[in-house]
């Protein structure tokens, strides 16, 4: 059977056991690689304890690979056990575990990442967010007859609204055109926008 290839894998890497040089050696090998702050206050929920401190890490190729192929490309930090990801946005949320307020949250700004691995923190919001976000356009585009796409994107331009960028152009696109769709059909005229969000 052939083995399943993807383009974004994931794996633990625990302090003890590691060369106190591996930033350095994944950088000489070339691996684009996000790494997430120590995790070094998750808790057992089974035991009360607290877990051996580690790392989590995801890398991010253009082409696809196996499974084998990482663990020989990780072979100088022993690495035995990778998994690949089916969702490269969640697992970078999961860096933090910004969508599980029961675990620590881990600070976003000590996100490392190397080999010009993208992160697009815009994106690392939690799932209640993002639809606190969504209602606060919904409100905004029905109190402010927006009729165009085109005019709530140059609001959020204007007023640098990044979590309200992100929610337009990954996640909610096609609920928001049709929302305008039907302002613009109702007859009214679009007055000037002003930003009436309340904070």
């Amino acid at each position: 059977m052939k083995e399943k290839r993807a383009r974004v894998f994931a794996w633990m890497q625990y302090p003890e056991s590691t060369p106190d040089d591996w930033l350095e050696i994944l950088e000489d090998i070339r691996i684009p690689v996000a790494i997430s702050p120590l995790h070094d206050k998750d808790v057992d929920t089974e035991t009360g304890e607290v877990k051996k401190p580690h790392y989590h890490c995801i890398c991010d190729f253009e082409g696809k690979k196996s499974v084998a192929q990482i663990i020989e490309m990780l072979e100088p930090l022993d690495i035995k056990h990778v998994e690949i990801v089916n969702s490269k946005a969640s697992y970078m949320r999961y860096l933090c575990h910004l969508d599980d307020p029961d675990k620590y949250q881990y600070p976003t700004s000590e996100i490392k990442a190397l080999g010009g691995i993208v992160i697009d923190l815009a994106r690392v919001i939690t799932k209640e967010e993002r639809s606190r976000i969504l209602k606060d356009m919904t409100s905004f585009i029905r109190k402010e007859r927006v009729r165009e796409l085109e005019k709530l994107m140059e609001f959020i331009e204007i007023n640098i609204l990044d979590d309200w960028f992100d929610v337009a152009t990954n996640s909610h696109t096609m609920y928001l055109t049709k929302l305008i769709a039907s302002v613009r059909h109702s007859g009214v005229n679009s007055d000037k926008l002003e930003d009436r969000r309340e904070e």
